[in-house]
Formats: structure tokens, C-alpha cells, sequence
């Protein structure tokens, strides 16, 4: 599995509390240890991109936390089409370099 970025990680906790969930919920369906759930959830709690509602014993997303989640999401179609337009211009480079220098590479 990939190392996530912290952005992402944040992303993935939000997506998990968007309808309220419980630390296990949101440790599991984010693949986090322990410690990192912590961390992350002081964290955004800090931020106010998360609220821990004690009577139900749930985090829940806040309006700036829904705020971030959308913008990233938008950044994050982006950085996709991106890197896809970047591998194929790659692949068009080594099918140029191989139609121009096949003779003098095999050499």
C-alpha cells in the first residue's frame, strides 16, 4: 500500500465522520493506527474541522471541515488528470526517442 500524505489522511478521516462515527469506525475505514487516529483527531478537532459530540460519543464533520473535504476532492480530480496527461506525453517522448535514435541506442 502507498504512503498517503497528510491531506489525504485528513480527507479520508472526514469522509469517515461526514454521517457521525465512533473512533474504531473512523481508525478501520481509515486504515490508522491508534496513535495516528489520535494525533489526527486532535488535530482537526483543533481546527474545527471536526466536533465530538460526548452524548453520542461520535465526531461529526463541521461546516469548515465539509468545506476543506469539497476543496480538496476538486484539487485532488485535478492532480489526477494531470499525472494521467503527464504519463501519456511521457510515453510520447520514449516513442520519439526510440523513432529517432533506434540505430545509434542499439549500438
Amino acid at each position: 500500500m502507498k504512503n498517503r500524505k497528510k491531506l489525504e489522511i485528513i480527507a479520508d478521516i472526514l469522509d469517515a465522520t461526514l454521517g457521525g462515527a465512533k473512533k474504531t469506525h473512523i481508525m478501520y475505514g481509515g486504515n490508522l493506527s491508534f496513535s495516528l487516529l489520535k494525533h489526527y483527531l486532535d488535530l482537526l478537532t483543533e481546527c474545527n474541522f471536526l466536533i465530538y459530540r460526548k452524548e453520542e460519543s461520535q465526531y461529526f464533520v463541521s461546516d469548515r471541515g465539509k468545506a476543506f473535504l469539497d476543496e480538496f476532492r476538486k484539487l485532488h480530480k485535478r492532480l489526477t488528470k494531470l499525472r494521467t496527461r503527464l504519463d501519456h506525453l511521457e510515453r510520447e517522448k520514449e516513442a520519439m526517442e526510440h523513432r529517432y535514435f533506434q540505430a545509434v541506442l542499439s549500438v
